[in-house]
């Protein structure tokens, strides 16, 4: 674990394979191995250890939902997903996030954005992390649909739930990127830059896994604010070095909705180069930290 959050992901594969060679129905081993090949696309690898996992977990409709998602990030279809999801109990399938989360793939994917604002109305038992932005996402797809006071409205209220937060605990992360999304469907630009560099300050020492996901919520900030450019050129540089797309992060189809029709996104996401498996190497995490900058910052 703290090879790689020092960003030492050789080192921290093989000690995951010396741990799996001793105990390999380890859980924890495969889920952390799956997620480092999610990381760096190789995903053959991360499908052959999520197969290892349902192995140990049978019954877990979570762990099936999973493994179909990686399939169809594998193959850019939805077919099987959908095929297996026809087989499971309505009741079952009410209660699993797994499958609310394909679901919801599957809406924003066909462009579907009605039916995305309705789950996030009712989700399932998301965890703090969906529930505190729940509303958030829902008026951010507002305002891709042309509903500026219904979202603003809804913008405006999550941006007071978060700002009370904040007052009490100034460096919660989770309500620094419900605001950072307020202010940008509010159009708020320089305060959500601003939450945006108030998350990155409270990286105090440089981690891979905080590094990572602060790279990937700045792909986010430019797209929420409608910056196609910045999109483009922040998902172009971070294609390079690493999976900002993985199917170990739920969520990403909802930030991206409102540049997925660019079709210079398009030719992006569908080069062959960036969807090839990356080298596992090493990361400077120093380095990688001091180039998430703002764009109001040189």
């Amino acid at each position: 674990w703290v090879k790689r959050r020092l960003g030492r992901w050789p080192e921290a594969n093989a000690l995951l394979e010396r741990a799996l060679a001793i105990d390999p129905r380890n859980p924890d081993a495969l889920t952390a191995l799956r997620q480092n090949m999610v990381h760096f696309r190789h995903l053959d690898e991360a499908i052959a250890l999520q197969r290892r996992i349902i192995e140990v977990q049978p019954d877990s409709i979570e762990q099936q939902t999973r493994l179909h998602g990686l399939e169809w990030t594998k193959s850019g279809s939805s077919t099987a997903y959908v095929a297996w999801r026809n087989t499971i109990p309505e009741k079952v399938a009410r209660e699993s996030l797994g499958i609310w989360i394909l679901e919801l793939r599957r809406a924003l994917e066909g462009g579907d954005a009605d039916t995305a604002i309705r789950m996030l109305e009712t989700p399932p038992a998301m965890g703090e992390a969906g529930t505190r932005l729940a509303k958030a996402w829902r008026a951010l797809l507002l305002l891709r649909k042309g509903e500026r006071a219904r979202a603003h409205e809804l913008a405006r209220s999550s941006l007071r739930e978060a700002q009370a937060v904040l007052a009490q605990r100034p460096d919660d992360v989770r309500s620094l990127s419900k605001a950072m999304l307020s202010n940008a469907v509010l159009g708020e630009r320089q305060a959500a830059w601003d939450a945006y560099k108030r998350r990155r300050a409270r990286i105090a020492k440089p981690d891979a896994f905080d590094i990572s996901e602060l790279a990937t919520f700045r792909l986010y900030l430019y797209a929420a604010l409608g910056d196609r450019d910045g999109a483009l050129q922040t998902l172009e540089v971070e294609l390079k070095q690493r999976n900002p797309l993985p199917a170990d992060w739920e969520y990403t189809d909802l930030y991206l909705f409102s540049v997925r029709g660019d079709p210079r996104v398009q030719a992006l996401l569908k080069d062959p180069a960036n969807n090839a498996p990356l080298p596992i190497v090493n990361w400077d995490p120093e380095k990688m930290l001091a180039g998430l900058r703002a764009p109001d910052e040189p």
